[in-house]
Order: C-alpha cells, then structure tokens, then sequence
C-alpha cells in the first residue's frame, strides 16, 4: 500500500523535501545527516567497483575480490535503507503537517 509520499507527483514530492528540510519537524537535522550517508553509499560503491577492476586487471587474491563485494552490498544496503528511512520520516511530517486541528473537543458535562 502506498503511503502519503508516494501517491504525489514529482514537483509535490520535491515541494514535500524542501518543506521538510526547513521545518520545525527537522529539528535533529536527519535530512541533512541521511543525504550525507547516502553521498558515502555512493563514494563507496564507486570505490569498490573501481577495485574490482584493479583487482581484476592485476590478479588479486580472493579475499580482495570478497572484500569488494561486501563493501559493495555494505554501501549499497546502507543507500537503501536510509533513503527509506528518509521516505518515512517524510511521510510522517506530511501526515503531522496535514492532520486537521481537532478545537471541537467534547465537553465534560
């Protein structure tokens, strides 16, 4: 089932990031700090497939090769699962941002 987030188009949802960014709900900073991890994820898988190369191209050992790929699954789990984690934490500002004010409270009689 699609959350809040991703039911809105393309402009909406990067309205939706902006909004986030600069809002109260941001107020531990997680949108910068899970950009900043997924920009690592990234540097990481690079540098693992640039070694796969080297290894490749002058015969390393196993154990190079097996390092490489667990940097590469390493970095590429980590880049999913933050952007995931960022999706929901999103949402939930959307789902806050959205939620009408409920003044119509029942009164004690």
């Amino acid at each position: 089932m699609k959350n809040k987030y991703q039911r809105l188009s393309k402009d909406e949802k990067k309205q939706a990031r902006i909004d986030f960014k600069h809002s109260e709900y941001n107020q531990n900073k997680i949108y910068e700090k899970g950009n900043r991890l997924k920009i690592f994820g990234i540097i990481g898988m690079i540098y693992a497939v640039i070694n796969f190369g080297i290894d490749f191209l002058y015969d390393g050992d196993i154990w190079n090769f097996i390092l490489d790929a667990a940097l590469l699954i390493f970095c590429l789990v980590a880049f999913i699962v933050i952007g995931d984690i960022l999706d929901k934490q999103i949402n939930k500002y959307l789902i806050e941002r959205d939620k009408p004010a409920n003044n119509n409270k029942k009164k004690n009689r």
